[in-house]
């Protein structure tokens, strides 16, 4: 006889979410000799990017084979993944560290 409809309201929190565009970035967390975070974020748009910041710093070396010199005592760092707005992305808090790469670098 009559059929049952789904009520046709939407969840307005799933809109809103989906209206919210996110943006995957890499953060370089900076930490002291005993593994504390020292507070120090930098971020980068490329994984590679931040790896490499991380390895000059950690090993005190540019050089390309840097991981082959010993680690400094003074502090430590890893890179992990964060989602931001992509609205705020390259503002405020969030200034993208990532090396301009030539044609010849890749």
């Amino acid at each position: 006889m009559g059929a049952c409809c789904a009520s046709s309201r939407k969840n307005p929190g799933l809109e809103e979410e989906a209206q919210t565009m996110t943006l995957m970035i890499f953060v370089l967390v900076l930490l002291t000799p005993g593994g504390v975070p020292t507070g120090t974020e930098l971020y980068f748009q490329e994984l590679t990017s931040c790896l490499e910041y991380r390895d000059a710093l950690v090993h005190q070396s540019v050089h390309t084979h840097n991981w082959l010199r010993s680690k400094t005592n003074k502090f430590d760092g890893y890179c992990e993944v964060r989602l931001i707005p992509s609205a705020e992305a390259g503002k405020g808090k969030y200034i993208f560290r990532d090396p301009v790469r030539k044609k010849e670098d890749e």
